[in-house]
């Protein structure tokens, strides 16, 4: 995700409070308040609003009785579709099981073997929702005691190998979660054929959760299941500048002439200027037309507006997920052929085998093989 050296770290001043509080003064010296991170500044504080059945910041406002028996969490929300576990929690569609953490980096020679080996040995996961406990972040919860103040939520993960391994352990999600997820339509997936104009702020600079590489994940997946995305238009552009009546006006225009002649289709009716553009902050047009949105995500060299505004891939893009972004489970190659294929990119890795097992000891998580536990009929010949 998107980072910057330069910025204040806004959590960094309160863990350097924790740790002074706490005696531990080497932990101290090392804290660095200045640099952060889309996943820090983005979302931390945010994940628990999703996976922790027991908190939300408003359970405050509610009676204790209230407050304990209610799940918080996406996946109760939706517990209609995911389903409930044994204990009586909604299932999740997260899953882990050995994603190879930094695989693209470690290509690319911008870590070493050791770095990534040690990651990934170290990367566990959630724990299950009924091992977890209350957030500890000040006021959100009612609690004010700094000493026991949680930036990362580490009592609610799993962290300590098991014995006789060096690897934290992992989180298999739920295969019912996930089918449910696609066929209630909760993930999209398959063929839009409506106009579509995807009108995008650029905050990617800003470390803002709503990172552009969405718009490039949605269109991956239209091109992968209609062959096509020609009926999304992607428009980014830089605050001040909003350019929403403009794309109202012409979405609306093209369902006119949709309306008009529907034997036409959605394609053939659309006007010239619907295309991808992207835009400066006083609102004059950088770049526009086929192509200039073109970059990592569909493997071809930045074009005008990716060159402007670079989307970044996220951490399972990363260990080897495609842009789509939406296989939550993989299936496993050995380690074995895993090398053979040459899934290293030619790095001489034979003599980190046994660590290799020792980390991922059922295999690694090979997306090339496409997802795990969905209806195939439903998803098409890759599923």
């Amino acid at each position: 995700l998107a980072a910057d050296s330069s910025v204040s770290n806004r959590f960094s001043p309160l863990q350097l409070g924790v740790n002074i509080l706490n005696g531990e003064f080497v932990q101290s010296l090392s804290t660095n308040l200045r640099g952060s991170t889309e996943c820090v500044n983005g979302w931390r504080g945010l994940s628990p609003l999703i996976y922790n059945p027991l908190f939300v910041d408003m359970s405050v406002d509610f009676s204790p009785t209230v407050a304990r028996s209610v799940q918080w969490s996406h996946w109760d929300d939706l517990r209609q579709f995911y389903g409930l576990n044994e204990y009586g929690f909604a299932n999740s569609t997260w899953d882990n099981v050995r994603v190879q953490y930094g695989l693209d980096a470690l290509r690319q020679g911008l870590i070493s073997i050791e770095t990534f080996l040690d990651l990934n040995a170290k990367a566990g996961s959630w724990k299950p929702p009924h091992q977890m406990q209350h957030e500890q972040f000040w006021f959100l919860n009612g609690s004010f005691y700094p000493a026991l103040l949680s930036l990362r939520s580490e009592q609610n993960m799993q962290l300590t190998p098991a014995p006789g391994q060096i690897a934290a352990p992992q989180y298999s999600g739920s295969l019912a979660a996930m089918q449910a997820g696609w066929l209630s339509g909760h993930v999209f997936a398959r063929i839009a054929d409506i106009p579509i104009i995807d009108v995008r702020h650029y905050l990617d600079s800003e470390l803002d959760m709503h990172h552009s590489s969405a718009s490039f994940s949605a269109r991956a997946r239209m091109i992968r299941a209609q062959g096509h995305a020609d009926n999304q238009v992607i428009w980014v552009t830089a605050l001040p500048h909003d350019p929403q009546l403009e794309a109202f006006a012409l979405v609306d225009s093209w369902m006119l002439n949709v309306q008009a002649r529907p034997e036409a289709g959605v394609i053939a009716n659309k006007s010239i200027q619907a295309q991808d553009q992207c835009f400066s902050a006083d609102g004059s047009i950088i770049a526009s037309g086929s192509g200039v949105c073109n970059g990592g995500w569909n493997d071809s060299p930045p074009d005008v507006c990716m060159e402007v505004y670079p989307a970044f891939r996220t951490s399972r893009e990363v260990a080897g997920g495609g842009p789509e972004a939406d296989i939550f489970k993989c299936h496993r190659r050995n380690i074995a052929d895993a090398i053979a294929m040459g899934v290293y990119h030619g790095i001489n890795i034979n003599g980190y085998r046994t660590e290799l097992e020792q980390v991922f000891p059922d295999g690694l998580c090979d997306y090339s093989l496409g997802r795990c536990g969905i209806a195939r009929k439903f998803l098409g010949v890759n599923a």
